[in-house]
């Protein structure tokens, strides 16, 4: 009759007196009964051991489930158990759960310890309205300690067979990954897809970090047809090194871009950009110089393409206690550029100088106050910051890869409203803020703040990303922002921001993001709304999402998103799933339906995934996991 028997870490034993060892000078009869820590068990009618880190086992199965809860086992007239290499085989095996036979293999190897190894991984199975069933047959091989590779057949009921390639690398100094996917003579695009990936980090020496990134498809509806999640806006593929050694720093970047959403204007390319910095403290000072040389470069012929010159020195000095602080600053900039001999002959070579001042300070006072028999302390922050940078005319300079930043809690202290390096905002400002926080007296935690202010401009702006702009008509002052963070408990956080128009006397916009985060349940709730600025009932955002994760009991788990756009009135997003889950498996089922409202607003997309994992030895699909994380804030497994 066949025996149980059960194998640990270091040896295996039999529940009855007739396991067969055959050790090399001392072959017994014998049974084992010390106190051991389960690492796996099965039924086999003969278990040969053959010195004191092989066994084989001969018509028998082999699960890493508890022998009372025996939910799935790998069935085989011979499975081999290898304790050296902590590794484990079994010809004509066949996975069983329940009783069913799920999946047949001539020979399957699996881990019965924590060393890699090479040997098919259980496919993935997908599907979605457009590609039909989607099934990945991965394959591992471990090539060496520092690096591997995985290559994965995929078959696409409707497009054809496609393979993915993966090969990793982890050295002392480097680490890195390639991805190579192909897909010939796709039978729904009629033609061959491809995308490819490289990226690498790490360091050269003890001072000098490199970072790589490329990234390439073969169309622009490659993710939409093929990949896991929405299609990007474009790919950025990046070349960079940075040097330091004590307060001088030097950088090196290349950068370019695929455009795959076909309303995103290409941005320009960097080849290259060289960087320098060096910072100092001086007696009384605190000197940081900046300098910057790009070459900017486009496809398009029409676009102005040449080389820009930065340079930058701050200087400040910063008084503080426990009660303020005060720092004044100063901030020299010079741009200049050389552009290309096709360009108009005035702006071949333009540049100008301006600089900035500014004096930020805050003072700090603070009461402590008993409630309910809980002893806090209250915090109140006036903060005052002037800005002054005189008008100096860029109307004729390019504009590379300056942007206006939109306004929010941050603005109020910034030195440019501008982001990019193009574009210096002419300014004469005064901005006022308040906040209030409120913390526990012993422990310090803080359970909420709240900051309001605005910007008074003492001057109209007359600088634009464009060129000079119209003076009259502005406003005074900026949007009125008031900010609200609330803590209550470590498992309760709110965030709200909301700027008041004080022109057109309406609210300009208003967010939200909430999260619980309990021991059985995650939830998120948040709302973005935004209005343009001329607040005739003409709202350019407006959505709502509500997304959770929930353990319904201690196997049974269920999780979900929906993104709803008031604007156009339907499902942005939706996901649903469940796990389930025991001591040794689990079974995950998730549906996904994401809308592309800009490319392809009336074709909703869906797919259905579905991940079994067999604990200790392997997984039916992709992790899953990523893509919760991706669509659930806070999600972990």
């Amino acid at each position: 009759d066949a025996q149980y028997y059960v194998y640990t870490k270091n040896y295996a034993y039999s529940a009855a007196d007739d396991l067969q060892q055959n050790l090399p000078k001392n072959p017994e009869k014998g049974s084992e009964t010390d106190s051991v820590k389960l690492f796996a068990q099965g039924r086999a009618e003969r278990v040969d051991v053959s010195n004191k880190s092989l066994a084989t086992l001969k018509q028998a199965t082999y699960s890493t489930c508890p022998r009372d809860g025996e939910d799935w086992h790998i069935a085989s007239g011979k499975i081999t158990l290898n304790q050296e290499t902590q590794q484990g085989s079994a010809t004509h095996a066949r996975l069983e759960m329940f009783g069913v036979p799920l999946f047949y293999t001539p020979y399957i190897r699996f881990p019965i310890g924590s060393q890699r190894q090479s040997g098919f991984l259980f496919p993935y199975i997908s599907y979605d309205d457009i590609s039909g069933i989607d099934l990945r047959i991965p394959y591992y091989l471990n090539l060496a300690p520092e690096y591997d590779a995985t290559l994965t057949p995929r078959i696409l009921g409707r497009r054809g067979v496609a393979l993915e390639t993966e090969f990793r690398f982890l050295t002392e100094n480097q680490n890195g990954e390639l991805n190579v996917d192909y897909l010939a003579d796709d039978d729904i695009y009629g033609d061959s897809r491809l995308r490819s990936s490289y990226k690498q980090s790490g360091k050269i020496g003890t001072n000098t970090t490199n970072a790589i990134g490329l990234n390439y498809v073969s169309d622009e509806e490659y993710f939409d047809d093929l990949g896991d999640g929405g299609a990007p806006d474009y790919l950025r593929s990046q070349i960079s090194f940075n040097h330091s050694r004590g307060n001088l720093s030097f950088g090196f970047l290349s950068e370019g871009y695929q455009i795959i959403n076909e309303n995103t204007s290409e941005p320009y390319r960097r080849l290259p950009q060289l960087s320098a910095q060096y910072q100092k403290d001086l007696q009384y000072l605190q000197a940081d110089f900046a300098a910057q040389i790009t070459r900017f470069d486009h496809d398009e012929e029409t676009k102005i393409k040449g080389d820009r010159y930065n340079l930058d020195l701050t200087l400040k000095r910063r008084f503080s206690s426990m009660a303020y602080f005060l720092e004044p600053g100063i901030i020299l900039a010079n741009r200049s550029y050389s552009l290309e001999e096709n360009q108009p002959e005035d702006s071949q070579s333009n540049s100008f100088n301006t600089w900035t001042a500014y004096i930020d300070s805050a003072v700090f006072l603070e009461r402590d106050f008993s409630l309910f028999g809980r002893d806090y302390t209250q915090s109140l922050e006036p903060r005052l910051f002037l800005l002054y940078t005189p008008y100096e005319d860029q109307s004729d300079i390019p504009n590379f890869d300056s942007s206006e930043n939109g306004f929010g809690a941050t603005q109020l202290f910034a030195t440019n409203r501008f982001s990019g390096g193009d574009r210096i905002s002419d300014a004469n400002n005064l901005s006022l803020a308040i906040t209030n926080r409120l913390f526990h007296k012993g422990s310090g935690y803080e359970y909420g703040n709240i900051t309001i202010g605005e910007i008074f401009y003492l001057q109209p702006h007359q600088v634009g990303i464009g060129g000079n702009i119209d003076t009259e008509g502005q406003e005074e002052n900026s949007n009125l922002v008031a900010q609200f963070s609330l803590y209550p408990t470590i498992k309760f956080s709110s965030q709200m921001e909301v700027l008041w128009n004080h022109g057109e006397n309406f609210v300009q916009s208003v967010s939200f993001i909430n999260q619980y985060s309990g021991k059985d349940l995650l939830l998120n709730l948040n709302h973005n709304w935004q209005r343009n600025d001329s607040g005739k009932d003409a709202d350019t955002t407006d959505l709502s999402e509500i997304s959770f994760d929930y353990k319904v009991t201690g196997r049974w788990r269920t999780f979900g998103k929906w993104r709803y756009s008031h604007l156009h009135e339907r499902t942005a997003e939706s996901l649903a799933g469940f796990r389930y889950q025991t001591c040794c498996w689990s079974a995950t089922l998730v549906k996904q339906r994401y809308l592309d409202e800009i490319n392809k607003p009336e074709e909703p997309s869906s797919k259905l995934m579905l991940q079994l994992k067999f604990f200790g030895l392997s997984g039916i699909g992709k992790n899953i996991n990523d893509i919760l994380s991706e669509s659930i804030s806070g999600f972990k497994e």
